[in-house]
């Protein structure tokens, strides 16, 4: 089975091909060649400004920005092999023309803007196949006929002639797992752009005896590779996650509670994961209380068997809430059915 899906987010392209390479043993594609723009099947980015966001995600050449995410490839049968350093795998993509000789049985669009130029793509070049809406934020509505859905099922409407999947986007349990925690003092961030410094600096400052890091896109300390990012957090005695109007799957969320360490964050904005964030059992939520009771839970919940007993709670909690296996079972029985 050939399927088709976009990309714009590498830990769900490598979610997507570990339960339809990996464990349904199908073969996944997306695109590259700037042909997919010129002909209206890329809607990602701002076409105004030189078509960067394009070039960044579809050009095999020329592209030399900052994130030149198809730079290290080889071609064979027409198809590129494109290495993935974070996550340590090859992407197969081809090229507009290369998808117009080839039969697919599902074409998948990942995010709203390409929901409907999906669909006439499949409508024009491959009318056998079937569509897919992959659904990974809560602010998502669509009205493809099949859906998989990947936050919790409280938080979407889901229409009565929609084919629906609710499951977890999946990632490598053999890197982010859980290991007794060690004893240090460290508190440590994976979200872009590190959301509202002053706070995490506010935190630092206060927190004198802990070790600070933030990681990821324009951060001090910069991006790492999915084992090194695994490491980190398993070194880690909490996971700083302030993210303003929270994820939708949110992958370093799930990383975080993998590897069985408690995180900080505001809890409002989290209120779609109520199963898996438990106020003082496997999270902090410092919008609750005030700045010194904060600090007092912290340095509390950090003394060795008190931190202990929670991130065993943190990692039960997870093992709970998150069936990779049972996920995959699903999906299959959902594409079985498609619409």
């Amino acid at each position: 089975m050939n399927i088709l899906a976009d990309f714009h987010h590498g830990d769900l392209y490598y979610s997507l091909h570990l339960l339809f390479e990996k464990r349904l043993e199908y073969d996944l594609f997306r695109p590259i060649g700037m042909d997919w723009l010129h002909n209206g099947y890329w809607k990602i980015g701002d076409p105004y400004l030189g078509n960067i966001t394009a070039m960044q995600y579809l050009s095999a050449e020329g592209y030399t920005g900052e994130f030149p995410t198809n730079a290290d490839y080889y071609v064979e049968d027409d198809i590129y092999y494109i290495y993935k350093f974070p996550q340590d795998f090859y992407h197969k993509a081809i090229t507009f023309e290369t998808f117009k000789k080839m039969d697919f049985d599902i074409i998948l669009s990942s995010i709203p803007a390409h929901d409907r130029v999906y669909a006439e793509l499949l409508k024009k070049y491959q009318p056998q196949a079937k569509h897919i809406s992959q659904m990974g934020n809560i602010w998502t509505k669509n009205r493809v006929k099949n859906v998989m859905c990947s936050f919790p099922q409280s938080r979407i409407n889901v229409q009565s002639d929609q084919n629906v999947v609710f499951y977890n986007q999946e990632f490598d349990l053999d890197i982010f797992k859980y290991v007794s925690p060690l004893d240090t003092k460290r508190i440590t961030s994976f979200v872009h752009l590190l959301p509202k410094p002053e706070l995490f600096n506010k935190y630092k400052t206060r927190l004198s005896n802990f070790e600070f890091k933030a990681h990821g896109v324009g951060t001090p300390d910069g991006c790492l590779y999915l084992r090194d990012m695994a490491s980190e957090m398993q070194k880690s005695t909490f996971g700083w996650h302030i993210k303003p109007g929270g994820d939708g799957y949110g992958h370093c969320l799930h990383n975080w509670l993998a590897c069985g360490r408690p995180i900080i964050t505001h809890l409002s904005d989290y209120r779609h994961y109520s199963d898996l964030l438990i106020p003082d059992e496997t999270c902090i939520d410092i919008g609750a209380n005030g700045f010194e009771e904060n600090i007092n839970k912290i340095r509390q919940y950090s003394e060795p068997e008190t931190h202990k007993r929670m991130c065993e709670q943190t990692y039960k909690v997870f093992k709970d809430n998150v069936n990779f296996n049972s996920d995959a079972e699903k999906v299959k029985a959902f594409l079985e059915v498609l619409k």
